[in-house]
């Protein structure tokens, strides 16, 4: 058995396996224990060894997602009263079992300062955990925000960033971390 092989082939020696950040930028796609090459390549993921030397820094993941894993992506986009709304669908399964295909998105600026969304099934009600948030009208967008969102439609990712100081404050389009909603399992 050889832990340096990359794995599956189709991505061997690749840039698709080669992530811009090197290990660092590695996310895990065999949280758990048991990972090995077979197993990895199952998941279309990829199987490397960290650099020599960098592994007694951090736990550096062996298997990981490469960076064109399947995602969601955006296939409707709406601005609404609200902010916006939009329908995520996944063309291909992920490695989990139970995925959801068509997600809703909801997008909500509340406050000059506060922005809110919501990413959910929308054809099964599922358990949400009951915090309190603050009270906000709902059928009307804060119109004077300091704030911004940029979509990326696929894969699908949120960038959300400051625009008095232009700081990224939340971003989920990172190549190498896809966006994975399955039943009891949830990456963003």
């Amino acid at each position: 058995h050889n832990d340096s092989l990359v794995l599956p082939l189709k991505y061997a020696n690749g840039a698709l396996c080669d992530l811009e950040g090197g290990d660092v930028a590695r996310f895990d796609c065999f949280p758990g224990q048991g990972a090995n090459p077979q197993e990895c390549a199952a998941r279309g993921c990829c199987w490397r060894q960290a650099s020599y030397g960098f592994r007694r820094y951090i736990d550096v993941p062996y298997c990981y997602f490469p960076s064109n894993y399947p995602s969601y992506s955006v296939t409707k986009l709406v601005s609404k009263d609200y902010g916006w709304s939009a329908v995520l669908t996944r063309s291909k399964p992920s490695p989990w079992p139970r995925d959801i295909n068509t997600l809703a998105l909801d997008v909500y600026f509340e406050t000059q300062t506060r922005i809110h969304f919501k990413i959910y099934d929308p054809s099964n009600a599922r358990y949400e955990v009951p915090l309190k948030t603050p009270q906000f009208e709902k059928n009307r967008r804060s119109t004077i925000n300091d704030y911004d969102i940029k979509f990326q439609k696929s894969p699908f990712g949120i960038t959300i960033f400051r625009k008095s100081t232009g700081a990224i404050l939340f971003d989920t389009a990172i190549a190498g971390a896809p966006f994975i909603f399955s039943d009891q399992f949830i990456q963003i």
